[in-house]
């Protein structure tokens, strides 16, 4: 899979910033496949600065300050595209589940290229609220948002549950492009309840394994 992802990352053009009419959020043009491209919209760049000066200012080092969700990761596109690479029977009428989303792109390459539902979970809730306004732009390329559910979730607190979302009752698509080691610590978590609704999806693809 890292050699595929590899290769894929090689053949992707780089996204391109779209032209702001407020400058109140940045959006972008992330291709995903030759004939598919998806909007991203980020936070602006002066929210971005106000995240960044946050954390290096804090006196307390943790998740509250993390910057990095509200940006597209380089590596959600060799995810995305990978994932718009799969056999389109089994991307066809899915369930996905997506752990550390922040903008989302791997969710919305899943739906648009034939997902029925998927659920993006992140820590933060400003990913999340980004996530909404992606999935409300790219309505052209077959998305509706209806299809697409957030949670607030962190896969490293062990006191925190996610619950019984529909999409999770046996996701057949997980993705995680921040790290593939979070299927690992799903699987290690949940496996000791025995509990199907948060059982590891069948495939998984992540940026490393």
């Amino acid at each position: 899979m890292l050699a595929a992802g590899l290769t894929i990352g090689l053949a992707l053009a780089p996204p391109i910033t779209l032209p702001s009419a407020d400058g109140a959020r940045t959006a972008l043009l992330v291709p995903v496949t030759d004939a598919l491209s998806l909007t991203i919209v980020e936070a602006s760049y002066r929210e971005q600065e106000a995240l960044v000066d946050a954390a290096l200012t804090s006196s307390e080092s943790g998740k509250v300050d993390d910057p990095y969700g509200v940006v597209l990761w380089p590596a959600a596109q060799v995810v995305a595209a990978a994932v718009a690479a799969l056999d389109p029977a089994l991307l066809r009428g899915a369930t996905c589940l997506e752990l550390g989303a922040g903008t989302g792109l791997c969710s919305l390459a899943a739906l648009a290229c034939g997902a029925k539902r998927a659920l993006a979970t992140d820590y933060r809730e400003e990913p999340l609220a980004l996530l909404h306004l992606s999935a409300d732009a790219n309505e052209a390329n077959g998305l509706a948002s209806a299809q697409l559910e957030t949670a607030l979730f962190d896969i490293m607190d062990e006191a925190q549950q996610l619950g019984q979302s529909a999409p999770l009752a046996g996701p057949q698509l997980g993705f995680c492009a921040s790290s593939g080691c979070a299927w690992r610590l799903w699987a290690a978590r949940y496996s000791q309840g025995g509990r199907p609704a948060h059982r590891a999806p069948s495939h998984c693809l992540g940026c490393s394994s």
